[in-house]
């Protein structure tokens, strides 16, 4: 199966500009709720109010952090990588465990975690600092490593 790496990183922004929009909804929301004249304290103990400008906050935070992480996304020069090539950011990559069922990473410079795709086709972005990360950034296609007991491939990249 051959995976198209500019459709992916193109849905990998889609799928985090979506999200960036729900966390902003939310803020909105959260927004409304703590200034809305039903929830001004009568006493120290009403704290709706409070706590909505404390979600309203972490919110938009969130939705900050993932323009961030667009906008990366989108300068993201991708390039070829060959079985000498080091991998790094922008690469996709195929890892195979010891009983042969394969993965696909997408090595990127943030958003870590993201999964894109349907089962048999889903691609994981993976960040240098998560664990699987910090085996496959900077390795070349054939080179193995080990994970919690787990031996592992990198079997293809692009």
């Amino acid at each position: 199966m051959k995976l198209n790496k500019d459709q992916i990183l193109q849905n990998i922004i889609e799928y985090l500009q979506n999200e960036e929009q729900i966390f902003m909804d939310a803020a909105k929301q959260a927004h409304k709720a703590a200034t809305h004249e039903e929830n001004v304290p009568t006493s120290k103990y009403e704290t709706l109010a409070l706590e909505s400008s404390y979600i309203a906050q972490g919110q938009a935070n969130r939705a900050a952090e993932l323009r961030e992480d667009i906008q990366k996304l989108k300068t993201l020069k991708l390039k070829s990588f060959n079985k000498n090539t080091p991998l790094s950011s922008g690469a996709l990559v195929t890892v195979a465990n010891e009983d042969n069922i394969k993965k696909h990473y997408f090595l990127s410079p943030c958003s870590g975690g993201v999964k894109i795709g349907e089962k048999n086709s889903e691609v994981i972005l993976i960040t240098a600092s998560s664990k699987i990360g910090e085996e496959i950034f900077g390795a070349t296609v054939g080179d193995t490593f080990e994970i919690n007991n787990h031996e592992y491939e990198i079997v293809n990249a692009q």
